[in-house]
């Protein structure tokens, strides 16, 4: 049986390995070793530490592709949210919603008093009731969406935040709400 000269790639004791070995064990350190042969060059490899760097590369691709998910998810929530935003670009409420519906109910008992007085005027303020009425339907129905919404996105986002390593960098992106 030939025996090979070579050295531990760990801690560089001299290693007698049979010819046809493509696996040892250094006596010395411990540590797995695969051979390699190539045209006259003998080399050996350490298999704990592919192993331990295939998983820490592992574990980074998948923390990477948590974040990519969760910036992704916050880039389509802030084009989503923009629709349901006010003209003034704040976000809707159920106080918008009431002042709407206030000034509605107030040029309505206007109309009322109209009636008494002139009936044009009354089919005037009629009018102007119904479009604050329906604004004020409109806004209240934006609100309500864009709470119910805004709720979705911040579950899944949490979702996210759960499943992405708490090492890697961004651990907590800026995101809008």
């Amino acid at each position: 049986m030939s025996l090979e000269r070579m050295v531990c790639d760990s801690c560089g004791a001299p290693l007698e390995i049979p010819a046809s070995a493509n696996y040892v064990t250094c006596q010395h350190c411990g540590c797995h070793l695969r051979i390699h042969r190539n045209e006259g060059v003998h080399f050996t490899h350490q298999l704990e530490n592919i192993d331990e760097r295939t998983r820490r590369i592992d574990g980074k691709l998948n923390s990477m592709s948590k974040w990519r998910e969760i910036e992704a998810l916050d880039r389509k929530w802030e084009m989503d949210r923009q629709q349901y935003l006010l003209e003034d670009g704040s976000i809707p409420t159920e106080a918008d919603a009431n002042g709407s519906l206030f000034t509605a109910l107030l040029i309505g008992s206007l109309c009322i008093l109209g009636v008494i007085f002139v009936s044009w005027l009354f089919a005037a303020g009629l009018l102007l009731a119904f479009v604050g009425l329906g604004d004020a339907m409109k806004k209240l129905e934006l609100a309500r969406t864009y709470f119910m919404k805004s709720r979705d996105y911040e579950k899944r986002r949490r979702e996210l935040l759960e499943g992405a390593n708490s090492a890697q960098p961004n651990p907590e992106a800026s995101h809008v709400t």
